[in-house]
C-alpha cells in the first residue's frame, strides 16, 4: 500500500512540476505567486461559498502566507534557484509532508462522497498547495503562450 502511494505521490509531483515549467516558460510566474494564488483561491472558497465563521482568521493566516512565501518569491527574482531547488528536494523528503497528504486526501475522498464540492475542490486546494513547496525551478525559457501561425504556414496549407 505504502509503495503505490508513494508512485502515486511521484507522478503528481512530476504532473504539477512538468506544469509549473510550462507556465514559467509562457508567462514568466514565480513558483510563489502561483503557491499564494492556489491558497488563496482555497481561502476565498472556505469564506465566501462554504461560509466559514472565522473568515477574518483565514485572511490572517493568507497574509502570514503571502509574507512567508516573499522570501521565496526573492529568492527566484535574484536567480538563486539552487536555494529554492534545495529547500524543494529536502521538504520532498519529509515523513510529515507523506502525513499532511495523505491527511488532505483522506478529507478530500471524504468529501466526495458526501457530495459537498465546495470543500472538497478546497480539500484538493490545499493538496495542491502542499505540493507546490516541492517544485523546482529553472531559469525561464520564454516561449510563446499560442503558437503564432505565419503567413508562409497559411498559404502552403491553403495550396496557394
Amino acid at each position: 500500500m505504502w509503495k503505490a502511494y508513494l508512485t502515486l505521490d511521484q507522478k503528481i509531483l512530476a504532473l504539477l512540476q512538468e506544469s509549473y515549467l510550462w507556465l514559467l516558460d509562457r508567462t514568466g510566474i514565480y513558483v510563489a505567486t502561483t503557491t499564494f494564488i492556489v491558497y488563496a483561491l482555497c481561502v476565498v472558497i472556505e469564506v465566501f461559498y462554504i461560509n466559514s465563521l472565522n473568515s477574518w482568521i483565514w485572511f490572517a493566516v493568507l497574509a502570514f502566507v503571502g509574507l512567508g512565501l516573499g522570501h521565496k518569491y526573492v529568492l527566484q527574482d535574484r536567480g538563486e534557484n539552487d536555494r529554492i531547488n534545495a529547500v524543494a528536494m529536502f521538504m520532498e523528503t519529509l515523513k510529515s509532508r507523506y502525513v499532511l497528504d495523505i491527511t488532505f486526501w483522506v478529507f478530500f475522498l471524504t468529501d466526495v462522497i458526501s457530495l459537498d464540492p465546495g470543500r472538497a475542490i478546497t480539500m484538493l486546494g490545499f493538496l495542491t498547495f502542499n505540493y507546490t513547496y516541492v517544485i523546482k525551478v529553472r531559469d525561464r525559457d520564454k516561449k510563446p503562450f499560442f503558437k503564432t501561425v505565419e503567413k508562409h504556414d497559411l498559404a502552403i496549407e491553403r495550396g496557394s
